[in-house]
């Protein structure tokens, strides 16, 4: 299978465990990574502002920016090296990659039928639009940390914890719904002990996250 990956330029860890699961997949190609929003001096801009800011004490008071900006790791023969940006994960492994500042522009409709996909996997990229689902015989696909459809949208895991529910992980596919999509894979989440809500969230998205080459 010919696998995509649609997400912002700024590579966050989660994308990046996303990545590598599918590379290790022997059925899986990771064919194309498309980043979004932010050309790649935007995205060391962005991340040196951040560091400004949490040096300064303030990045921690604001939690979008901590999540939107986090700096990743992976390791590759036991050494570890940053990355910052999504195309430089996809350079260092030769993945073709190729920018985009919207995600439903035709820009990235034209990319998304050079790259000739079977399934793109879409991670912070915001809802697609008929420019998107309507010229494409692609998959889409979206992992959401929440049992469908009783807990679609944001803040579901909240929402879970709120009612005393299971927090789920769900793999469906994208369609002109929200949340709305062909479930692929569902099953409950096996979260360890937190002390905090991000704890949480994070142990949540970690594991939704790894589900994606199974389902």
């Amino acid at each position: 299978m010919r696998v995509g990956l649609l997400l912002p330029s700024i590579m966050r860890q989660q994308a990046i465990q996303l990545a590598e699961a599918i590379r290790a997949n022997s059925n899986m190609e990771l064919r194309a990574i498309i980043g979004l929003r932010y050309p790649i001096y935007q995205a060391r801009l962005a991340i040196i502002s951040a560091k400004i800011l949490e040096r300064w004490g303030l990045l921690g008071g604001i939690p979008r920016l901590n999540t939107i900006f986090e700096e990743s790791t992976v390791y590759e023969i036991e050494v570890p090296f940053k990355i910052s940006t999504a195309k430089e994960y996809a350079d260092y492994y030769n993945i073709p990659f190729w920018y985009s500042k919207n995600t439903n522009s035709k820009k990235t409709a034209r990319i998304l039928r050079q790259a000739e996909l079977d399934a793109v996997v879409c991670y912070s990229a915001g809802i697609l639009r008929n420019t998107i689902l309507d010229n494409s015989e692609i998959i889409f696909l979206n992992a959401h940390a929440g049992k469908l459809p009783k807990y679609g949208g944001m803040n579901v895991i909240e929402w879970a914890i709120f009612n005393g529910d299971q927090i789920y992980g769900t793999i469906h596919k994208i369609d002109k719904g929200i949340d709305t999509g062909d479930i692929l894979l569902e099953k409950p989440l096996d979260l360890k002990i937190a002390t905090s809500l991000e704890e949480i969230r994070k142990q949540a998205s970690d594991l939704v996250w790894k589900m994606v080459p199974n389902a």
